[in-house]
């Protein structure tokens, strides 16, 4: 309820029986405000649920109006198995990988099948459709028809899930290019919950795109004081200051995003672009490396004897071209390392591609490795035809 206070929940539970300690802590004077012990019947965990919110926001003084009332007092689910199925899905998907993906599907269906009434579970199984479409795990278009499908059956269910907005909210950014559509969706969402992080970390990324650089700092920085050990919001952090030529305050995110995620791609590829713009070679390559030895067709000891004899632009050339050669090539990917090469027009010719198989992300509107196309024109159409010319800076 306020940001200078933190709430530590413990949970015991044995068969049928759960044991819930609660402390409630001043942040700043590292004062126990307020602790409760609550033993209760596993079936009746909702209802201490909403006790527990309501008794700490009396202990704040907190005049809660009548929507955040009912927020708290809302019964998501009675069942159990449907809310335990929905929290491993929520985990799983949290991973951000294919495998996270595919196992987050299987819980929030199983969470559907327990409780077909349950929205959270509808919204949780649109925000892995909508994530697969938008990185590629699947056909993007049938992913995202998906997505809202299910967005807005969970608001039949339950017309203010904040879950279910930022997820179409989502789409219409990095689907659909409806810019206007996607701000009103994630204020909605805030409006529901402003607690929700995962709303608060696509809204930073919408604002990023937008030109909105302050407001996305801001945005992200929230989320991670909500969320502090959601690897993807550490992550969307260190992304968000690497653009913005602070890599040395992305590396220390990145360092955090290890600890939560260890050997995460994602981690690997953003440590090696801001080891790259500092001028670490050696960091950089030990990066480049991991991400080479993720493949199974590259040949670490060709990797390894041209970073020895030529160095680290010819290392990152030769991977350039073996990812040019797939059959399905990455095209903004290769772009990104056109970029970093300083290789404007390969750079151009493949977001080009890229755009006219709509497989490209709304994010180059503020990637740093294009900023030395922005006065190109050809760049320039693309942001027109994307709706993002007018907030270019």
């Amino acid at each position: 309820f306020q940001q200078t206070f933190f709430l530590l929940p413990m949970f015991q539970r044995y068969e049928d029986k759960v044991r819930i300690a609660v402390q409630l802590i001043d942040a700043q004077k590292d004062d126990h405000i307020w602790a409760e012990t609550y033993d209760r019947n596993i079936n009746d965990v909702f209802q201490t649920q909403r006790e527990i919110a309501l008794q700490i926001a009396s202990e704040l003084d907190a005049i809660l109006n009548r929507d955040q009332t009912a927020l708290v007092e809302a019964e998501k689910t009675g069942n159990i198995e449907a809310f335990e199925l929905y929290q491993l899905g929520r985990f799983h998907w949290n991973k951000r990988t294919s495998e996270g993906y595919t196992k987050s599907i299987q819980f929030f269906e199983e969470a559907i099948h327990a409780d077909p009434t349950y929205g959270l579970a509808y919204a949780g199984l649109a925000d892995t459709y909508a994530l697969m479409s938008i990185q590629g795990h699947m056909d993007t278009q049938k992913g995202a028809a998906k997505a809202k499908e299910l967005a807005f059956k969970a608001l039949r269910l339950d017309e203010n899930l904040a879950e279910a907005y930022t997820v179409l909210a989502e789409i219409y950014d990095y689907v659909d290019w409806e810019w206007e559509k996607a701000g009103a969706a994630y204020m909605r969402a805030l409006e529901l919950n402003p607690n929700y992080s995962t709303a608060y970390h696509y809204y930073s990324e919408h604002l990023s795109i937008i030109g909105r650089h302050k407001q996305a700092r801001a945005k992200i920085d929230k989320g991670v004081e909500l969320d502090p050990l959601s690897f993807v919001i550490r992550f969307v952090s260190a992304k968000l200051y690497y653009h913005q030529g602070s890599f040395e305050e992305a590396l220390e995110e990145l360092k955090i995003c290890d600890e939560l995620q260890p050997g995460h791609i994602w981690s690997k590829d953003l440590q090696f672009s801001c080891y790259w713009q500092l001028g670490q070679s050696d960091n950089a390559y030990k990066e480049l490396k991991s991400l080479i030895s993720i493949a199974t067709d590259y040949d670490l000891s060709t990797a390894d004897r041209i970073y020895k004899d030529k160095g680290l632009n010819d290392v990152l050339q030769w991977k350039v071209a073996r990812d040019t050669s797939q059959k399905d090539p990455p095209y903004e990917h290769i772009a990104n390392s056109m970029g970093l090469l300083g290789k404007e027009a390969e750079a151009l010719s493949w977001l080009e591609k890229g755009f006219q198989q709509h497989q490209i992300s709304p994010e180059i509107s503020f990637n740093l490795n294009f900023k030395m196309l922005h006065d190109q024109r050809s760049f320039r159409d693309i942001l027109k035809e994307m709706g993002l010319l007018e907030y270019l800076h």
